[in-house]
């Protein structure tokens, strides 16, 4: 007798727009944005995986696990912050290793978009970087970067070979640069400095001035003020907290140019 070949099926995560959205140009040059980035980045695994792209909607590798946000369980009092809160947080169980394995993911995700086109020359800034924005596919194991509908794309004087700033479109909110909230042109750097906030998060399992309202801490971040460490890590001489600390400041250096690259910071939390 014949055997029929076993048929494994798949889930996957189909991203649409609202029924009732109005058809909207720059919507859909964000979405084209979104779909060409992720396709681009298909061979990161620190990167959610698509597979299909049409006008308004895109087929994903299923992230049903949640994501870091709702990991770490610190929440604004805004009930739409991002956080998928029928997540039970398990950061009270994080050691030290778990925390600078999830910073190191963050950190490498960030260094594979921004080097897209060739190591460490960035073309495109991601403009939204949430813990959020780091979602599991293995059930809070691991997390990778998606959502890349916010990003822009970066380009290159023709003559001195420089970069060509952009507005800070996703400006505003307590994971953003100085430059953002002052609504300056920015640069890849805005990515650099959104991620030393996550790993503040990552490794206090506070968000960033939490006795604050958030623009109080817009305010803040712009007049060059940073979150206190609690003293239990800055005495820590454990070397992963010390390692996410120096991670930390590096990236939230004051001056855009100032800052390491993503790539700078993974190695530094290998």
């Amino acid at each position: 007798s014949m055997s029929h070949p076993s048929l494994f099926l798949e889930k996957v995560a189909l991203k649409v727009a609202f029924v009732d959205s109005d058809w909207n140009e720059l919507d859909l040059e964000q979405n084209r944005i979104d779909a060409m980035v992720s396709e681009r980045l298909s061979g990161s695994r620190y990167i959610l995986d698509i597979f299909g792209y049409c006008a308004y909607s895109a087929l994903y590798e299923i992230a049903d696990g949640g994501n870091l946000f709702s990991a770490i369980g610190s929440y604004d009092s805004d009930p739409d912050d991002g956080a998928d809160k029928d997540i039970e947080s398990d950061w009270e169980h994080w050691n030290s290793t778990r925390k600078i394995t999830l910073a190191h993911e963050v950190a490498a995700a960030v260094a594979d978009l921004h080097s897209i086109d060739a190591e460490d020359i960035s073309s495109v800034v991601h403009g939204d970087l949430d813990p959020y924005q780091f979602v599991s596919t293995d059930k809070g194991k691991t997390y990778k970067l998606g959502d890349f509908n916010g990003a822009q794309l970066l380009f290159w004087h023709e003559e001195d070979g420089s970069i060509c700033n952009v507005s800070a479109a996703n400006s505003g909110g307590r994971f953003r640069s100085p430059e953002e909230v002052r609504e300056d042109y920015v640069t890849e750097k805005v990515d650099i400095f959104n991620m030393g906030t996550i790993f503040y998060q990552i490794l206090t399992g506070k968000l960033p001035f939490e006795d604050d309202t958030v623009t109080e801490a817009e305010e803040k971040f712009a007049a060059g003020d940073r979150p206190l460490i609690p003293v239990e890590y800055m005495d820590s001489e454990d070397v992963n907290d010390q390692a996410i600390l120096r991670a930390m400041d590096l990236c939230w250096e004051e001056e855009p140019e100032e800052r390491p690259t993503a790539g700078e910071i993974e190695e530094l939390l290998l």
